[in-house]
């Protein structure tokens, strides 16, 4: 039942980002690839893995009694009670609220309050995960933004930090 859920969840997906990327060139000059060629990679992998997996658990399930039993109901007020789908869950959500914060808060302070709430959902000590999230902040900003010189989102209210 699970490998269903993941296998439709990852065929979403896929084609979630397939959709996004769509309007983006593939290659752009001299055969280089374009800002969709890894998205657009990334996404088929999630579409094959996806259809295998729903192929496989299609195939299992219709070999027990448990494949009558998806339909119902109780299933789902079962499977919504599982530990692991409420992990899955609450993942989901954090990464949702993490994606619309960056524009107000900014790329490096909504990441570092992100990977700090994921870590101390999940069961790391809140110093633990403070020292790790900002350690990662500043690898972050050492390598994206002062040697590579990428751009990141900075908040509306203007940078936090100094360029």
């Amino acid at each position: 039942m699970k490998d269903f859920i993941v296998g439709i969840t990852a065929l979403i997906i896929g084609l979630f980002f397939t959709l996004l990327s769509k309007d983006m060139p593939l290659l752009i000059t001299r055969g280089y690839p374009g800002p969709s060629f890894f998205p657009s990679i990334l996404s088929i992998i999630s579409i094959i893995c996806g259809v295998i997996l729903i192929l496989k658990s299609i195939k299992r399930l219709k070999s027990s009694k448990e494949f009558t039993s998806i339909l119902k109901v109780d299933t789902f007020i079962r499977m919504f009670k599982d530990k692991e789908v409420l992990n899955a869950i609450k993942f989901i959500v954090m990464t949702v609220i993490y994606i619309a914060l960056i524009p107000y808060l900014g790329f490096l302070l909504t990441s570092l309050i992100y990977m700090l709430l994921v870590q101390v959902v999940y069961g790391v000590s809140t110093f633990k995960a403070l020292g790790i999230s900002s350690a990662m902040i500043f690898f972050i900003y050492i390598l994206f933004i002062g040697i590579l010189k990428v751009v990141v989102p900075e908040p509306i209210l203007g940078s936090i930090v100094f360029r």
